[in-house]
């Protein structure tokens, strides 16, 4: 996690008892024929501007979409980005005044280098929409009915959600978790870890051996029920088949073992610098594929170096 880098800051939000969420903005709505599908809904927060530490865009944040300050609750004492339904040591280089959390790109529609500082808190005067079309407060057993799926807005009014809006929101659209609040999906992977986030009551102990018991294999079928990609694949290696994580040779190692290719035939793309390494200590063609990768050095240890794979496509690296 060297290189991770927070672009944003949200916050895990309560007032009166109840979690916080803003319902996205009108632009970012999916339409279904001429009606509204459904409608994100996340924790508050945003992206970090200019010179800004993670709390100071929070607060900003706050004021600009509820018009009322925070006051952040004191976090652990260990700091960890939560990546991959595992919980990692965060490193020294992140920025952490009152961070409960990081939540890392894996399972989130961020980039993998990048993550979110979470806070927990409570705001210190009723909030209201200011530049959102609404905030929803809901119960934590609410919450995990949202969690679930398909549950429109009208369906959680009726078990008890409320909503405070400056605009019409339609009843009958679904809710979707977003941002921050994809932090949910963690349930399927790792219950604890997921109550530790929500709770602000991470492990003080290291993760690095119990982390694993969340099960990678797990996490791979979770994806692959969204995307369907499973079949794709010949062969899958998670951390549940190793010992050795990257930037070890393991990894590649045992796929190519599993599709009895030698190492030496086989090519690994990837976009980390633990993940080239991994790949020349296996001794395959490496090529790390970032936007970037220009300004990267850690990426320079690769054999090819691309912007991106839509051009060419992987065949063409045969």
């Amino acid at each position: 996690m060297s290189t991770t880098s927070v672009i944003g800051s949200a916050v895990l939000l309560r007032f009166d008892g109840r979690l916080l969420f803003e319902v996205q903005s009108r632009n970012k709505w999916r339409y279904d024929e001429s009606k509204v599908s459904t409608i994100g809904v996340g924790c508050i927060g945003g992206g970090i501007e200019g010179n800004e530490t993670p709390i100071e865009a929070l607060h900003r944040e706050a004021i600009e979409e509820i018009g009322c300050e925070l006051e952040l609750d004191t976090p652990g004492n260990s700091l960890y980005v939560i990546s991959g339904g595992k919980a990692i040591r965060a490193g020294e280089h992140l920025p952490s005044s009152g961070v409960s959390f990081f939540w890392g790109g894996y399972l989130t529609e961020h980039r993998s280098d990048t993550c979110v500082a979470v806070f927990h808190g409570t705001t210190l005067a009723q909030p209201s929409p200011i530049d959102l079309p609404a905030v929803l407060s809901i119960e934590s057993e609410q919450f995990s009915s949202l969690l679930d799926g398909g549950l429109t807005l009208d369906e959680l009014l009726e078990l008890g959600g409320q909503i405070r809006s400056r605009e019409t929101i339609p009843e009958e659209a679904i809710l979707d978790p977003v941002g921050t609040a994809f932090l949910g999906r963690l349930r399927h992977v790792n219950e604890p870890l997921f109550q530790g986030c929500m709770s602000n009551r991470l492990p003080s102990g290291s993760p690095d051996d119990s982390s694993r018991d969340a099960g990678d294999l797990a996490y791979v079928e979770l994806v692959d029920s969204v995307l369907d990609l499973m079949e794709e694949f010949s062969v899958i290696v998670t951390s549940d088949d190793i010992t050795d994580l990257k930037p070890a040779a393991d990894p590649y190692l045992k796929a190519s073992d599993d599709l009895t290719i030698a190492p030496d035939r086989c090519i690994g793309f990837e976009d980390s610098a633990s993940g080239v390494t991994a790949l020349n200590g296996a001794e395959m063609l490496s090529v790390a594929v970032h936007p970037d990768h220009a300004d990267r050095p850690e990426l320079q240890q690769a054999e090819v170096r691309v912007s991106s794979l839509a051009r060419h496509g992987v065949g063409s690296y045969a």
